[in-house]
């Protein structure tokens, strides 16, 4: 099974589970994933997600939201998901991208407002790190 994250014209991030069998392709729909950040507030995202495999069931999610700052949340099987702020002072133009450089660690890379690029990195789990 696949799990594909998309965000869609709600600014809210959606899943689809896509199972292969037999080398065909067959998706069971798309589920609405919550926005919510660790205040409760709903958050519009606006980029694409980035997507990591973390563990053994687990997803860590990247994207921008509404005011271009980057947040995450980790899916573990569950939709309802707390989403935190990566770091509020820095704006991104792009979308992030993102890889894992060890276990529970990630890197995320984006073009900011001032036309650097910027690096996200830290602890995936409790969304900890800096943005330089």
């Amino acid at each position: 099974m696949i799990n594909c994250f998309v965000v869609n014209t709600l600014g809210t991030l959606s899943r689809q589970e896509i199972v292969i069998r037999d080398e065909i392709l067959t998706g069971r729909g798309y589920v609405t994933i919550s926005t919510n950040d660790e205040n409760g507030s709903l958050l519009t995202l606006t980029s694409t997600p980035a997507a990591l495999a973390t563990g053994s069931g687990r997803i860590s999610l990247f994207v921008l939201n509404r005011g271009q700052t980057l947040v995450q949340a980790t899916w573990s099987g569950q939709d309802l998901l707390v989403w935190q702020r990566v770091n509020e002072n820095v704006t991104l133009t792009t979308a992030p991208s993102c890889a894992l450089i060890a276990p529970g660690r990630a890197d995320c890379f984006a073009r900011g407002s001032d036309n650097p690029m910027w690096n996200a990195f830290g602890d995936i789990v409790q969304a900890t790190g800096a943005l330089r």
